[in-house]
């Protein structure tokens, strides 16, 4: 059991000591940052401009058109902070910790919940799962490593991707992020070894790696495709145009949850 006190439903109970030490942990909006540094610069600049042409107040729905430009530059930038974040969690091992709404105590939050936690809210630092619980105060730890697992720990050699990528640009364009996600999963080597890794680094690693290093630049990829789920061009297959009315959207996405609602 992790902590000194009983297990329950939304997480474990923890003593004050425990509980402390969690709180120092980061908020989801610095582990979005450290997670993807490019993608959450385009949601720092969209909330910030949104928040500017509101007036200085924020909304939860934008009237004009600037305001609404802001406000979908954000929420699409939130969104691939989000699966960033979440796959983070899912390959890295961290404590995430929040007080369930209407509780008074901090929890170490199971780590099967965390993953159905899929709607975060960077400004406020709150997760949600759709339909269900509320964690406020949230904030995430990564467990420390051994010794053994540090010494254990690829270490891929990105730079070296530059020159074949160029080469390759020449030849080739990447119609898609994904086709070059891909391709630098295949292509990069541990830098140590100059060999294979055993191991492919994951995507979320890999996206990391590209806007950390520019080879989305040097691919001639706009960075801000980094943040966009797969392009429609990544999927085979006859495409199918069908009107939906707003009832069966509905049913389809769920109902919008009541805090992005207006007020």
């Amino acid at each position: 059991m992790l902590g000194d006190g009983s297990e329950s439903t939304e997480g474990v109970k923890m003593g004050k000591r425990q509980e402390t030490d969690l709180a120092q942990g980061m908020t989801p909006s610095e582990f979005a940052k450290e997670a993807d540094p490019a993608t959450w610069q385009i949601y720092d600049s969209g909330i910030r401009h949104f928040i500017e042409a509101c007036g200085g107040v924020f909304s939860t729905s934008g009237s004009t058109a600037a305001q609404q430009e802001y406000q979908r530059q954000y929420i699409s930038a939130q969104r691939e902070l989000v699966r960033v974040g979440i796959a983070r969690l899912t390959s890295e091992p961290h404590h995430v910790s929040g007080v369930m709404q209407g509780a008074a105590n901090r929890v170490l939050i199971d780590p099967d919940l965390v993953l159905s936690l899929t709607i975060w809210d960077l400004r406020l630092n709150k997760l949600f799962a759709p339909h269900g619980r509320i964690f406020d105060h949230v904030r995430i730890q990564p467990l420390r490593a051994t010794a053994s697992a540090r010494g254990r720990k690829s270490t891929y050699d990105w730079v070296g991707l530059k020159a074949p990528l160029a080469d390759k640009t020449e030849r080739t364009d990447f119609k898609t992020v994904a086709q070059l996600v891909e391709w630098c999963t295949e292509k990069v080597v541990l830098r140590k070894t100059g060999k294979k890794p055993s191991e492919p680094p994951n995507d979320a690693t890999v996206r990391d790696a590209i806007s950390k290093h520019g080879l989305d630049k040097i691919a001639g990829i706009d960075p801000r495709r980094l943040m966009q789920f797969p392009e429609l061009s990544d999927f085979t297959g006859p495409r199918i145009t069908q009107t939906i009315s707003p009832s069966q959207m509905e049913m389809i996405r769920g109902p919008t949850p009541e805090y992005l609602r207006a007020g």
